[in-house]
């Protein structure tokens, strides 16, 4: 269809010789019209382009115009020929305008001749003739290669002067059809018009009436930038040698967008054909100002329908090969919504299918090789083709393999490369799915790459001999991602933004990025609180904030969408909250109705350069109630605005984990008040349910690791979520946990319910204490629960041996209902916000004014901000209450021109700053505020205008002045102080010269020790501290470092070194012991593994090792296979649990296949009953 267009716009170009707007008409000699401006910088300057007026959109615009000769005349007598020029050197300017109503528009154009002469002898300065025209829309072009038309009816009036023919010297009118297309870079359009001019009498011409036909062309060669070239003709259309006899000249032209509203745009050119108004020489200068409205999606508010249809279609491009990399003409069938015909590849085993948005089965056939299939989604914001390679092996044999390649989150993998047995079968596409028939029977290694994963083990796969009717099961392949993965992806009115960067301000030094063509990127950032700032030149600013968690390999996703910048001043903070004042993760923030994204983890957006004014503002998320807009009225500066959600009710979250973290196939079957089917989990064994109210029971269960029952009640209420963590854990271990449980006054709890992976274990003496043994050294999850008591759940760490912790449990969460009321009635917008305990809480209250919270015991401060009401606030006990606890707060309208401001002081990770003082003003004396133990503020009663803030507390930077432009009404602000780094010493011991190394929330230096001892400056967060010595083994140790904590004094007790690094393999000198005849380790070789675990952390090249596991020749050959295989898969176990990450650690027991000695002497068995760590891969050079 896009091809066809071209082919018409093409034939319009030669056919449509009869045009436009002579605006020479009449005795006005200078040449063509020039079109009125438009706000798009690869406008033609001489033809009217489709859409040129957008509704509320208005436009100005200066154009210098330069002409030499032209107009020329010839005088032929008895004597001979005499060449004489009535207009030449023509300079001057051209100032115009347009405005639109929706399809209509007005445009005007008045030139100002500043310069000219006539044969030869100056002419004075002169105005020409002004010319109004109302374009009309007749076909909207809704995207890129539709065909646009406008009609254009014109109306020129004789301002000009006709002696110096600078005027037609009468009244005019014409019309106009402009057809036009433009794709993704090119651009074409005809404009042909035709019109009368009451006193038109040039030479050559008899009649009144004028054509004009007008053509361009453009290529968009950078978001910025654009080129394209122009032609006009113009004539009576009853000449008997129009094209001939008709004036025309031909220009190139080059436009740039200086900014989102200002265009520069320049021409020249010269006479094609001869005639009246075609000039030897010709050039234009334009610059033009555009006010454009805001857009939302791909089209314009205002006049623009949404289309019916998604976007699209996209592009396939499926390469086919051989194992020998020759290119195979296999056949290509396809499944799906308007899918195509079957088709061959062709002789060069490329093949290129345009398919509309939906999923799709692709099957590639080729005889004498196995068939294979792949599954496609084809998503309506993608942006780029979608890419296949399809590697066909020979037939080996009638089975079938199914895979399924995701990430840890259960999101499908594309581009991922297959291999089966070493031999590579091509890469997945955006379904993840890939069948491969023609496979033999039993067991497959499976290899699985992509660029944007880690590198895992391979998965083997047994296939057994098909049955009939029998279909294949289904493998999963689970990926991971680098831990710090962060994907920003920007999306504008017109797909991906192909300009845009990214700027992070975080713990590590980035320089600004460009996101790239596709609009989206991928980075990879050490743990901690992070900012992004995302910029296009023609669109807006915005920021998100975000975590990233240490270890966690989950992707984060930042999620922008750019609509056209407003180039205003204001600034808005915009913070979505659950009930508990948590922030919300994956909001879609709409400013107006138009979408700007969504909030990542760190729940806040933040735009710039929005205009002023009043501004309606929602944020709609999954799990969560619509929400009501909420209106703020922008100025100057920034304006802050929380938005509280509420729950769905019902929601249940589960998460799952298995041993060492290890992958799951965990389901979860409900029996309750309604039917609901079994579920899967998900590779990472976390899911959301809406469960409708009542009792249920959950059986969570699998295959490897049994089953675990919990007993839930679901309520209609929509401000809390019941949270279900379950490990599940099945083998005993030999670590102790010794747990102290007590209230907050540091009581003893008796009788407190001890679960350990969801397994009650015990309950609390009198003196609140109890003992669990049999556990297994990693990560546990601890609940604890009393009567009168808030349930609690942790997590802790266990290694071998006894390990002795307190728990607190807090008192059972207290309802609070709060009404807000105005004078005159309920304060309908209030949003109210509680502060105090471990987080804040936060909702909107109904229509009648009312919020319930749910509030733990101790003293709180519950606010209430109303945009139109003001702030008020109350102090409120609840430990002292009995439930419900009823809150009235009572608002009153702020005085005129004042202002009143709640202020929050938050740490980085967004937590009040406990015992924090607010400085309010300048000057020597500025008033103090401490903000006790609540970390926020009211200001009330604030003059208009520019306010000094500062914040100072212990442990933190102070927060030097941020001025705040207070306006009249209610303003909110969170100012941010960013954590002091505290002093860690690390001694040595024996005090020896070496290294000290640091991972956590942040990039440090490794630090060299001349006399045992290190000098480090963390900021606070979990560390992991590890000090390494020549002849000493590695030592390891976990530090929690707290905002204001005094200096940390840490003695690294080193031990004789047991690891040695070579290049192919790392090497210990005490073999792991086991139980006899078991896989079990036993206690005494802890300490050579853990120095393994810490080797492994200081050498993140090692991007993969082996743990083999070998035996002595003493017992059948499956038997010793079997007891290796399960001895090394022990010894990974260990290593896991001991930080070091899944994916570089795999398990391949050999029994006796690798002897090192001779299996007829002890010494030769014993040597050969061992654990040995290879270096599988590694990035460095040697």
């Amino acid at each position: 269809m896009a091809e066809g267009r071209w082919v018409l716009v093409l034939i319009a170009q030669f056919i449509a010789a009869i045009t436009s707007f002579y605006a020479a008409h009449a005795a006005d000699g200078h040449g063509t019209a020039i079109a009125p401006c438009a706000a798009d910088a690869a406008a033609p300057l001489v033809a009217w382009a489709p859409g040129s007026t957008t509704a509320q959109a208005w436009s100005a615009c200066v154009t210098m115009e330069a002409a030499k000769a032209p107009v020329v005349a010839t005088l032929t007598d008895g004597e001979g020929t005499t060449t004489f020029i009535p207009l030449d050197d023509l300079f001057g300017a051209h100032v115009g305008g347009s405005y639109g109503f929706g399809p209509v528009g007005l445009a005007a154009d008045l030139p100002v001749w500043l310069a000219s002469t006539q044969n030869g002898a100056p002419n004075p300065a002169a105005i020409g003739d002004l010319r109004v025209y109302a374009p009309v829309r007749l076909v909207w072009a809704r995207n890129p290669g539709e065909l646009g038309v406008d009609a254009v009816v014109e109306a020129l009036l004789p301002t000009g002067n006709p002696d110096l023919l600078l005027g037609a010297g009468g009244f005019g009118a014409g019309a106009h059809l402009v057809l036009g297309v433009r794709g993704e870079r090119l651009g074409a359009t005809v404009d042909l018009g035709v019109g009368y001019t009451a006193a038109l009498n040039l030479p050559g011409q008899d009649s009144s009436v004028w054509t004009r036909l007008a053509l361009s062309g453009d290529v968009q060669l950078h978001p910025r930038f654009s080129a394209g070239a122009e032609a006009w003709f113009s004539a009576a259309p009853l000449s008997p040698a129009f094209l001939a006899a008709s004036p025309g000249e031909a220009l190139l032209r080059a436009g740039s967008r200086l900014s989102p509203s200002l265009t520069l745009t320049a021409a020249a050119g010269t006479a094609i054909t001869p005639g009246v108004g075609a000039a030897d020489f010709r050039g234009y200068l334009r610059l033009g100002y555009a006010n454009a409205p805001q857009v939302t999606g791909r089209h314009l508010v205002a006049d623009a329908p949404p289309p019916a249809t998604p976007p699209g279609p996209f592009d396939v491009l499926v390469s086919i090969r051989d194992d020998a990399d020759h290119p195979v003409d296999a056949t290509l069938s396809w499944e799906g919504p308007n899918a195509p015909p079957s088709e061959a590849s062709g002789a060069d085993g490329e093949a290129r299918v345009t398919l509309a948005p939906g999923r799709y089965t692709l099957t590639v056939a080729h005889a004498g090789s196995g068939t294979q299939r792949r599954e496609l989604v084809l998503s309506a914001d993608r942006f780029r083709p979608e890419r296949v390679l399809v590697i066909l092996q020979p037939l080996a044999g009638e089975a079938t393999l199914r895979l399924a390649v995701t990430d840890t989150e259960g999101r499908d993998v594309a581009e991922a490369r297959v291999q089966i047995d070493g031999q590579s079968f091509g890469t997945t596409g955006s379904g993840g799915r890939l069948d491969v028939a023609g496979v033999a029977a039993g067991d497959h290694a499976i290899a699985i790459t992509q660029a944007d994963f880690r590198e895992r083990a391979p998965l083997v796969v047994s296939l057994p001999v098909p049955a009939p009717a029998a279909a294949p099961e289904l493998a999963i392949v689970v990926l991971e991602r680098p831990p710090g993965s962060v994907r920003v992806v920007t999306r504008g009115p017109a797909g991906a933004v192909a300009d845009a960067r990214v700027r992070f301000s975080g713990p590590d030094d980035l320089p600004a990025q460009d996101i790239g063509p596709d609009g989206e990127r991928t980075f990879t950032l050490v743990p901690g609180h992070w900012i992004v700032v995302a910029s296009a030149q023609d669109l807006g600013t915005q920021e998100r904030e975000f975590e990233v968690e240490a270890g966690k390999t989950a992707l984060v996703v930042i999620d922008v969408r750019m609509n056209r910048a407003e180039e205003g001043s204001a600034r808005l903070v915009i913070r979505v909250l659950d009930p508990a004042g948590a922030p919300v993760e994956g909001a879609e923030v709409e400013i107006d109705g138009a979408s700007t994204g969504r909030t990542a983890n760190g729940g806040t957006l933040t735009l710039e350069g929005l205009r002023a004014g009043a501004r309606s503002v929602r944020a709609i998320a999954p799990r969560f109630r619509d929400s009501v807009p909420q209106t703020v009225t922008l100025g100057a500066g920034t304006r802050e605005l929380s938005l509280a959600l509420a729950w769905r009710p019902g929601q249940v979250h589960i998460v799952t984990r298995g041993v060492e973290n290890a992958e799951l196939d965990a389901r979860v079957r409900f029996s309750g008040p309604e039917e609901i089917q079994a579920t899967n989990l998900g590779p990472d064994g976390d899911a959301w349910f809406e469960l409708a109210p009542g009792a249920w029971t959950l059986a969570i269960s699998s295959p490897t690791y049994g089953v675990q029952e919990r007993d839930i009640v679901v309520t209609a209420n929509d401000i809390q979520v019941v949270e279900i963590g379950a490990t599940l854990l099945s083998a005993d271990g030999d670590s102790v946990l010794s747990l102290r449980v007590t209230d907050r006054d540091n009581a003893p709890v008796s009788g407190a319910i001890v679960a350990v992976d969801g397994h009650e274990v015990g309950t609390t003496t009198a003196t609140g204490a109890v003992e669990v043994g049999g556990l297994r050294s990693g990560k546990h999850q601890l609940n604890l629960r009393a009567t009168g008591f808030k349930p609690t759940t942790r997590s802790v760490t266990l290694g071998a041996g006894r390990m002795e912790m307190d728990a607190r449990l807090d008192l059972a969460a207290r309802r609070v209902d709060v009404a807000a009321r105005g004078p005159s009635g309920p304060a309908a917008d209030a949003l109210i916000r509680a502060f105090g305990g471990e987080v804040s809480a936060a909702g909107h209250v109904d229509a009648d004014g009312h919020r319930t919270l749910e509030l733990d015991p101790g003293p709180w401060v519950v606010v209430a901000v109303s945009q139109t009401l003001g702030i008020a606030q109350q102090d409120v006990d609840v430990r002292a209450a009995t439930s419900p606890l009823p809150v009235e707060l009572v608002l009153t309208e702020p005085a005129a021109e004042r202002g009143e401001l709640l202020v929050e002081v938050v740490d980085p990770a967004g937590n009040p700053v406990r015992g924090a003082t607010l400085n309010v003003g300048e000057g020597e004396r500025p008033a103090a505020m401490p903000l006790g133990d609540y970390g926020m503020a009211v200001l009330r009663g604030t003059r208009v205008g520019p306010l000094a803030l500062r914040a100072e507390a212990p442990g933190y930077k102070q927060l030097l002045a941020e001025i705040i432009d207070v306006q009249p009404g209610v303003q909110t602000r969170r100012l941010r102080m960013d954590w002091l780094p505290r002093p860690v010493t690390v001694t040595l011991s024996p005090h020896v010269a070496g290294e000290v190394r640091v991972f956590g929330p942040g990039r440090v230096a490794p630090v060299n020790t001349k006399e045992g001892a290190a000098a480090l400056a963390l900021l606070p967060g979990t560390w992991q501290i590890v000090a390494t010595a020549e002849g000493y083994g590695p030592w390891r140790k976990d530090v929690v470092i707290e905002p204001g904590t005094d200096a940390v004094a840490i003695v690294a007790a080193l031990a004789t070194e047991q690891v040695e690094v070579t290049r192919t393999s790392v090497v210990i000198r005490e073999q792991v012991r086991f139980a006899f005849d078991k896989a079990d380790i036993e206690p005494g070789s802890y300490a050579v593994l853990e120095q393994v675990a810490s080797t492994l952390l200081v050498h993140p090249e090692m991007t993969r090792i082996e743990v083999q596991g070998h035996t002595d020749n003493r017992g059948t050959e499956p038997y010793n296979l079997d007891l290796s295989q399960r001895r090394a898969e022990a010894v990974r176990a260990y290593l896991v649990r001991r930080g070091v990450e899944p994916s570089r650690v795999v398990a391949q027991g050999y029994g006796t296949s690798r002897p090192l000695g001779d299996n007829a002497s002890e010494a030769g068995r014993a040597r050969n009953r061992r654990v040995q760590f290879e270096i599988a891969a590694s990035t460095r050079a040697d």
